[in-house]
């Protein structure tokens, strides 16, 4: 047993949730912390499903563990509440007029698009590329890391990173219309395709999908959620 957990078991043995979860979360580290709270809801009269770094409160009881959770100052944010947490999409500027960009020797230009949805090349003819004003671009010399900007004129790149990017580019690509996803729905589970997601929608997906070879693999009960994450970049999912 991990040591830290020793008192808090204790406690849990005794049904004294509360000061078993305080024992927890000052003496343990986030690991072991998640570690024992499917057994806090057992003790609680909760079933619980455990898996990794997540677990399922799976009974009716479920909002009364959380309610007091919160009632004594923790703070409990479920999947749901993180999902409807996370910024709404941009409103994007239009496009505006359009700017001839020379190409140095060895660079490639991409802008974000729907369809297909992600970063697609733009168009090169004799050395140079045809951007527009308030394009959000990718560009790459040679084989090189990929930088981010958003197209200010002529001569004028405004440096952005790629989170900044690609949320601004999901928003861009949100002028072209709805842009959709399609779920590949099997028996049990469910495969999204690998996207070019921001950070913090990467790592929540995470908790909600498995990543694989071929894209994210999530339990049917995790469609709504999933939908409702890619819904904040203005994705459609199609099941």
């Amino acid at each position: 047993m991990i040591p830290c957990l020793s008192p808090a078991v204790k406690a849990l043995c005794r049904h004294d949730v509360v000061p078993a979860l305080r024992l927890i979360s000052k003496r343990c580290d986030r690991g072991a912390f998640l570690s024992i709270i499917p057994s806090l809801a057992r003790c609680s009269g909760v079933k619980a499903i455990a898996r990794v770094d997540r677990f399922t409160l799976t009974t009716w009881r479920r909002d009364g563990l959380l309610a007091r959770l919160r009632a004594r100052s923790f703070e409990v944010l479920t999947l749901a509440d993180q999902v409807a947490l996370l910024p709404p999409l941009a409103t994007a500027v239009p496009p505006g007029s359009p700017v001839l960009r020379t190409l140095p020797s060895g660079e490639r230009i991409s802008t974000f698009s729907a369809a297909p949805l992600g970063w697609t090349p733009v168009p090169e003819a004799d050395g140079a590329a045809m951007l527009r004003t308030g394009w959000v671009i990718r560009r790459r010399k040679g084989r090189g890391p990929a930088d981010y900007y958003r197209v200010g004129g002529p001569n004028s790149l405004i440096p952005m990173n790629d989170d900044e990017a690609l949320l601004a580019g999901y928003a861009q690509a949100a002028l072209e219309g709805p842009a959709s996803v399609q779920l590949l729905v099997q028996s049990d589970s469910a495969l999204l395709p690998d996207l070019p997601l921001p950070n913090t929608h990467r790592q929540l997906l995470g908790r909600l999908a498995d990543r694989s070879g071929e894209g994210w693999r999530l339990s049917r009960e995790a469609i709504p959620l999933v939908s409702d994450l890619l819904a904040r970049l203005g994705l459609l999912v199609l099941a």
